[in-house]
């Protein structure tokens, strides 16, 4: 080949290079001054795609796509500008943190790094953006203990009203109120099961994540009540499956005055028969659902009040036993709102242009 020929050959091959490059890694956004590129947010909205791609008709999936890819690049900008404040206060996460995370993963699930992998590659997610998602996890707890953690703080008041509005302490029902005027006082004798969707341990999960635990959750609890509706010992049905703090009792929650109970949980029960499985009720973090061991009428009175003092003390001590879970999940309740207006204080001060 003539060498004039050779070196216009090679100049078509590099142009040709040079212009995909340019559409694969283009800028989607400017965030002060550092990019992102098109190739990341593909990375990042990989496995949203591929799920769109997966379970909606054709004629839908543009549409959700071009959702998807707005709220990816929102994420990846917070994410960036987490990694610039964090660059600030010079706060770094090494190799070897991000290692003692993915172990603490795989310890938790009791699953091995190659099925991690494996799981991973169903939702179209490689090691890499994996390591990257922790390591941007992990960046931005250190910059939460860094900067927000004096800013939250969960009284015990705070944590009996969450406990009382989740069904829990003696709140007064319509149900209660009837029964007073009678001179009756209705008992019901419970056991429950519940399906989580939180994170058990109290860590921050994506909206992504949270949907999909709760669809999974709502998938359990309603394959477990119809096994409970098929005549499975409820007992070790809730031993076995239920995520709640009454697991460890088989389920039972004992005999409970109509007047204690939360305004979902006597919905569901009070037009139940003995030995009845309940509707499924949702509550923030779990969906769950009742069997009506026994019902019971007693005189108000005297033998009421010791009923009721019996109740209080049972519910003080039901209380202490989950007291730690609430304010837990309380305070990432409130570290997550801390954390978004911080985060939105980042994005008012910082420049950010999307293409």
């Amino acid at each position: 080949m003539p060498r004039s020929s050779f070196a216009a050959a090679l100049f078509l091959i590099l142009l040709f290079s040079s212009a995909h490059a340019e559409v694969v890694d283009r800028i989607v956004a400017v965030v002060n001054n550092d990019v992102i590129t098109q190739s990341e947010l593909d990375a990042e909205a990989r496995g949203a795609y591929t799920h769109i791609d997966a379970t909606l008709p054709p004629e839908q999936r543009q549409e959700m796509r071009r959702q998807v890819r707005g709220e990816v690049l929102d994420s990846l900008i917070d994410k960036l500008l987490v990694a610039q404040r964090a660059k600030e206060l010079k706060i770094k996460v090494t190799e070897k943190e991000i290692d003692n995370a993915v172990q603490e993963v795989l310890d938790r699930n009791k699953i091995t790094k190659k099925e991690l992998l494996a799981s991973l590659a169903e939702s179209g997610v490689d090691e890499n953006i994996y390591r990257n998602t922790l390591r941007s996890q992990l960046l931005q707890n250190k910059l939460i203990s860094e900067e927000l953690h004096n800013k939250v703080v969960i009284t015990d008041e705070m944590a009996r009203k969450e406990y009382e509005r989740r069904g829990g302490g003696g709140e007064v029902t319509d149900g209660g109120s009837a029964a007073e005027k009678s001179g009756k006082q209705v008992i019901y004798t419970l056991q429950q099961i519940g399906s989580r969707w939180d994170d058990i341990d109290g860590k921050n999960l994506s909206s992504e994540a949270l949907a999909e635990n709760k669809k999974k959750a709502r998938e359990r609890i309603e394959k477990v009540r119809q096994m409970a509706k098929d005549g499975d010992d409820f007992a070790d049905l809730a031993a076995r499956y239920s995520d709640l703090p009454s697991a460890a009792d088989r389920g039972d929650l004992g005999a409970l005055p109509a007047d204690e109970l939360g305004a979902e949980m006597l919905a569901v029960v009070q037009g139940l028969k003995d030995g009845e499985i309940s509707d499924i009720i949702e509550t923030p973090d779990a969906f769950q659902f009742f069997k009506l061991v026994k019902t019971e009428r007693k005189d108000s009175g005297a033998a009421d009040k010791a009923s009721k003092k019996d109740a209080a003390a049972k519910d003080s001590n039901d209380f202490l036993q989950v007291k730690n879970q609430i304010v837990g999940e309380l305070y990432n309740i409130e570290m997550q709102k801390a954390f978004s207006n911080w985060a939105q204080e980042l994005r008012e001060n910082a420049y950010i242009r999307k293409m």
